[in-house]
């Protein structure tokens, strides 16, 4: 996939034609004040047409400020974004566009979307399209986060050379990212060892909710100490001096409280089961509270353009988000009143038992020399129920551990499989190594950056970069992330990886400029197609002729990319 060019009309009228070309492409700006003229919302209109929601084309996405005069305008229904594209040599046109529907109710903002003419209006749809365009089928990672590793519009992490997206990205997320982007042939394996591992983590967070602060050690031990006293306490019991008479009493007596012992046994699970589910309810309600506002504008945006006539506001929208997670809290409240129904039942049972045991008490209570014998029975049952608790803990961690090793076992067995696959991906990952190593090492001169994959002593993959440690300073970052990108671009063109063979660089403003001059002269040099936002007192190094033939676009405080002032 390699940019052609991008077209922004304005009605009949065009505002802006940017051709690409191959090698670097230069946004810049001309004047002393080069903020705030349009540099990075070129970029965010490219990656607009290639699947975002464009919200950050009218809002700032370090301040959350909207510019109001750009939401109007871009939002008017008249303006229009056309970006041609070549993809292994067949040529795409996208055209994109806003549009505010006014109702009754509010106002809606809509999204149209195209690819070569036919309308894909589903932002859902349009996105699928687009992956679709260079063969993406692969469910993880997702088509945005893999478009992300070549299009730096993110403030937070332009300067992450291996981690290049949002921060709640776990390690082998970038594990099946890479896998994926390498071409590597075990990612249905891996794929599925990442899912087992998450119910494991899942397992084991049920496993801590039970444990509440406590190790399982504690548990054995108290109930190690538990059996102790109630067979001491039974030891003093069956020293007792009883007659044939009291003998049977004292025998129903027992046999009754087997009973209590084991209804109190299982209501004391019951009960922990209750307290589990009283802590799943409020793990839903605190989700309505957490509730992530963009991600559901997202969802509210493509469900108004598939339905126009819709009539339910953002908030009812919301207002639903949320009534997903209290129907989930009220299926477990259902749950919950069962497991109650459940509990009077045994306790009303109980309740009998022990009034029973009460008489049994009553009849022999009257043999004076009895009374220690009564103390010590009740001692026994109380210690029963303690008992009865911390097995139920403790049978259910078990159990849950047998699953965790079941699980474990799978995982086991699943990277066993990987080595079949391990040759071309060290083969994949030479190939880029080659741009990789030259481009770094030309930036940073005593040392190269180089991508690595080895197996840990549990037999998984994990992803690296040999000498990354070595990248420090506050320019330094920002440099190898570029050079990274660089890299994968030439590795894209060279492997015929169906994967965007251009990178957007926006951001670069922190980085040290005779690193930046030699990326600039390297992606021209090694025909990178690549596409920058920068100020022009950044690349001063550059003579005035390179700049010239590079810019594809300078703006100025009179010459704003959307043309309004």
């Amino acid at each position: 996939m390699q940019l052609i060019d991008l077209k922004v009309f304005n009605g009949d009228q065009i505002i802006r034609e940017i051709t690409f070309q191959d090698g670097i492409n230069i946004i810049t700006s001309e004047g002393s004040n080069g903020n705030q003229i349009g540099k990075s919302t070129t970029l965010r209109v490219i990656n607009f047409c290639l699947g975002s929601d464009g919200d950050r084309i009218w809002k700032d996405p370090d301040s959350g400020v909207t510019n109001t005069k750009i939401y109007d305008l871009v939002t008017s229904g008249l303006v229009t974004f056309f970006l041609n594209l070549k993809i292994n040599g067949v040529n795409y046109s996208i055209k994109r566009k806003f549009e505010q529907k006014i109702t009754p109710k509010r106002t809606i903002l809509k999204r149209y979307s195209w690819v070569n003419g036919e309308d894909y209006h589903s932002t859902e749809k349009f996105k699928n399209k687009i992956a679709s365009l260079f063969g993406y089928n692969t469910e993880k990672p997702t088509y945005n986060t893999v478009k992300n590793r070549f299009i730096r519009l993110n403030k937070g992490t332009s300067g992450n050379i291996f981690k290049f997206n949002n921060a709640f990205t776990s390690d082998d997320e970038y594990t099946l990212i890479y896998s994926h982007i390498f071409g590597f042939q075990g990612h249905t394996e891996l794929t599925l060892e990442y899912d087992l591992k998450q119910k494991v983590g899942s397992l084991k967070s049920r496993i801590n909710s039970l444990l509440n602060g406590s190790c399982e050690l504690d548990f054995h031990n108290k109930l190690g100490s538990i059996n102790d006293e109630i067979s001491g306490l039974e030891s003093k019991a069956s020293s007792y001096d009883i007659t044939g008479v009291q003998n049977q009493a004292i025998d129903d007596l027992r046999k009754n409280r087997a009973t209590v012992a084991s209804l109190s046994s299982r209501i004391a699970g019951l009960e922990t089961k209750e307290i589990y589910n009283q802590r799943t309810i409020k793990n839903y309600k605190n989700k309505i509270t957490q509730i992530d506002t963009q991600t559901i504008m997202a969802i509210y945006n493509e469900a108004t353009s598939l339905i126009p006539e819709i009539t339910t506001s953002l908030k009812e929208t919301i207002d639903f988000h949320n009534s997903i997670f209290v129907r989930k809290a009220e299926y477990v409240e259902k749950q919950a009143e069962i497991l109650r129904s459940e509990l009077i039942a045994l306790k009303a049972q109980l309740n009998k038992d022990l009034e029973k045991e009460t008489k049994l008490f009553k009849s022999i209570s009257n043999e004076s020399h009895l009374s220690g014998f009564i103390l010590i029975e009740q001692s026994i049952h109380t210690k029963m129920e303690e008992r009865g608790r911390i097995s139920y803990i403790l049978d259910e961690i078990a159990s849950m551990e047998d699953e965790i090793r079941a699980v474990n076992t799978q995982i086991i067995q699943l990277r066993g499989t990987l080595d079949l696959y391990m040759s071309e991906l060290n083969i994949n990952l030479r190939s880029f190594n080659i741009p990789f190593k030259a481009i770094s090492k030309k930036i940073f001169k005593s040392f190269s950056l180089e991508m690595e994959v080895c197996k840990l002593s549990d037999h998984s993959l994990k992803f690296s970069i040999i000498n990354e440690d070595k990248v420090s300073g506050d320019g330094a970052p920002r440099a190898a992330s570029m050079a990274f990108d660089m890299a994968m671009v030439e590795y894209v063109k060279a492997s015929g990886a169906k994967l965007p063979e251009f990178t957007l660089q926006d951001y670069l403003e922190p980085a040290d400029e005779d690193k930046l001059f030699e990326l600039i002269q390297l992606a021209n040099n090694r025909k990178i197609q690549t596409v920058i936002s920068i100020l022009n007192d950044k690349i001063q190094l550059l003579e005035d002729d390179f700049i010239s033939e590079n810019s594809i676009l300078t703006l100025s405080s009179k010459d704003k990319f959307f043309k309004i002032y």
